[in-house]
């Protein structure tokens, strides 16, 4: 965890120019490795667990489909829940600017929902 909140920490500070992050979708697969992992990892750090799923979630969609990566953002929204307020590592050094527009990407935003099923994706890259 502390790897992933310095480099949260430091992609506040240089923006889209820091290329110093771990590799996320494997650091998710060991958090998510069964469901004693994962209630551990929750336990453990919860707020870091949130963090790595929200920010891995265009991963998630690439290899396992919208479906899937809509049930990630769901299932984080979900432990957040759980955690109750942020502590000082989910105010202070998780950079939700690198997540903030998922909910919108992922077709989960009401104000968004004009686009037919099947219709063209747009995807930008910072």
């Amino acid at each position: 965890w502390d790897v992933f909140f310095l480099a949260h920490q430091l992609s506040q500070m240089l923006g889209s120019s820091y290329k110093g992050w771990p590799d996320l979708p494997l650091l998710l697969s060991k958090a998510n490795a069964s469901g004693s992992v994962l209630e551990a990892s929750e336990a453990d750090c919860a707020f870091g667990l949130v963090a790595l799923i929200l920010q891995t979630l265009s991963s998630i969609e690439k290899h396992r489909g919208s479906f899937w990566a809509r049930k990630a953002y769901n299932f984080a929204y979900r432990v957040l829940a759980r955690a109750g307020p942020g502590d000082c590592r989910w105010n202070d050094m998780v950079n939700h600017a690198v997540f903030s527009p998922t909910d919108m990407l992922l077709g989960m935003d009401p104000r968004f929902h004009f686009c037919p099923p099947g219709s063209p994706r747009i995807y930008i890259y910072d």
